[in-house]
């Protein structure tokens, strides 16, 4: 319900009633100039801290008066890279230095998100799309992405802050005993979902037309709600940006794909950070300060995701090849060159530099076993250059480009509606071609924004046009098609096409296929031990 609108300097403000009491927000301007209502710091669940650290999202306590909507909240805690961090290789590379750079906040209290509309009136029910940030699920927030150039268009946006790293993807048996198995920061999305169908109609939006979208992590995310079975009903389609989620196949208290459990990591964790294991650790664990916890585990390896037989039931490949998914259409593809940058600035321990090739070698036979010879024929290392050009590339193929060729096969042989496309464009700058259609770099796009290269040329505008119309196409009804568009069609395992976005839009045949289908057997092979 929409109270009041007055004025706050020379900026409109509206103030609504959600659930939990009276929020006031402001008005933004897109790049046209055209307004937008913004509504920042939203909170959607408790402050998961002290005794609800690490636990399941608890319901907000309701406020009294009017509540300052008009700016961001706290990011989740994590480690603040600024030079050498993933934005910071790429304006570098690109020569690009973004304009009026945002300091954010953090804090373990950080669970609230953002809305943008162009209109309060309950009666439009407008699409809404749901964003969930990337970075690796250790890094990044919902408040780095401006939301007024999609809400412009007609769609209500939602972006939200989760939990990170240790402090949001940290299983443990005691917490396991709690009532809460660990992928908090999914639980979080799960919580933000529900937040939506109670309140997005009071915002304009349609509460039964609810599109979940990320990138990377994000992406990830998305994968993990298309698949969880606590997410039916929350959710009517699903954009997958660069991220699947093919590698998640730690279990929660028994070895598999990878030798120890996510109890076991817990349990290590809390060794690391000087809680004596047993009985007491994990509340000796949650003594320790927040930022203690995230910078002494910044070189640790945390599992992220993992299957905890209850929000993620098994991996997700697996549920989508049996049909196990929610029954709703699929948006998802991946960017030619995703190694390029990730391999550079990712803080994931897999992707760092090999040493030598004996190293690479060892890992792929590790990876692939008895079709090591196959794929090695296809990423080859006789020497260091070979091996870091191969690695890159089978960085990006495994991570990204053929776990959602198999998705999309795995829906089209199921008869699900799977539309998959491939972003090539090539970012200017890049006069040396070291970056190429980096990963992440899609987000500019869709978002209508300079977010990681600028949108400086014509034909970038143009194909950022199109993208955020096919993206709200496909948030609005299911189908990204529309008036005056190249067509996007359904895949089809016997074209094995997708649609390839950059300055000749068009569907075109999945040129590195056969590569695919090896890199597949590999991930599958882990797959495979998960579920045993």
């Amino acid at each position: 319900m929409t109270l009041n609108k007055n004025q706050v300097g020379d900026k409109p403000v509206t103030q609504v009633i959600i659930d939990t009491g009276i929020v006031e927000g402001a008005q933004v301007e897109s790049r046209r100039g055209i307004p937008v209502m913004f509504f920042g710091g939203i909170p959607y669940a408790a402050p998961p801290v002290g005794p609800l650290r690490w636990r399941e999202p608890h319901p907000v306590k309701p406020w009294e008066g009017v509540r300052d909507a008009t700016a961001y909240a706290s990011s989740a805690p994590q480690i603040v890279r600024g030079k050498g961090s993933f934005r910071d290789i790429i304006a570098q590379a690109l020569n690009y230095e973004p304009a009026n750079p945002r300091v954010f906040e953090y804090d373990e209290d950080c669970l609230y998100l953002n809305v943008f509309t162009p209109s309060l009136v309950t009666e439009k029910k407008l699409p809404v799309m749901f964003w969930v940030h990337g970075g690796a699920h250790r890094n990044g927030t919902g408040s780095a992405y401006p939301g007024q150039e999609l809400a412009e268009r007609g769609v209500v946006l939602v972006t939200i802050n989760y939990r990170l790293g240790p402090l949001g993807f940290m299983s443990h048996p005691e917490l396991t005993a709690e009532g809460c198995r660990g992928n908090q920061g999914l639980l979080d999305t799960l919580y933000a979902l529900q937040w939506v169908q109670r309140n997005i109609a009071h915002f304009g939006g349609d509460k039964d037309n609810v599109t979940v979208f990320g990138e990377s992590a994000g992406g990830h995310s998305t994968i993990a709600m298309f698949t969880s079975p606590l997410s039916q009903g929350l959710i009517h389609r699903a954009i997958a940006q660069s991220g699947v989620g093919a590698h998640a196949v730690q279990l929660l208290d028994k070895p598999g794909a990878i030798p120890i459990s996510a109890h076991d990591t817990g349990e290590t964790l809390g060794a690391f950070l000087g809680c004596k294991t047993g009985i007491g650790q994990l509340d000796a664990m949650r003594q320790l300060s927040a930022d203690e916890i995230i910078q002494k585990t910044a070189t640790l390896p945390i599992p992220g995701v993992i299957i905890d037989g209850y929000c993620q039931v098994k991996n997700p490949m697996t549920i989508i090849r049996e049909g196990r998914h929610n029954d709703i259409p699929l948006m998802i593809g991946s960017n030619a060159y995703e190694g390029s940058a990730l391999y550079w600035g990712s803080p994931m321990p897999q992707m760092t530099l090999c040493q030598d090739v004996e190293t690479y070698l060892a890992e792929f036979q590790r990876f692939f076993g008895e079709d090591y010879e196959e794929a090695i024929k296809l990423y080859p290392a006789s020497d260091q250059t070979e091996m870091v050009l191969s690695s890159k590339e089978m960085c990006g193929d495994s991570l990204f480009c053929a776990p959602t060729r198999a998705v999309a096969q795995a829906l089209a042989d199921q008869g699900k509606t799977c539309f998959p496309y491939y972003f090539t464009q090539t970012p200017e700058g890049d006069t040396e071609g070291k970056l190429g259609a980096f990963h992440a770099m899609e987000i500019g796009y869709v978002f209508g924004s300079d977010f990681l290269s600028p949108l400086s040329r014509d034909s970038d505008r143009k194909l950022s046009d199109m993208m955020m119309r096919y993206w709200i196409n496909f948030a609005t009804n299911g189908n990204p098609n529309g008036e005056g568009l190249p067509k996007w069609s359904e895949f089809n395992s016997n074209a094995d096409q997708w649609l390839e976005l950059n300055d000749s839009v068009g569907m075109k045949p999945i040129a590195s296929a056969s590569k695919y289908n090896v890199v597949m057997k590999g991930i599958d092979r882990h797959i495979a031990q998960a579920a045993q």
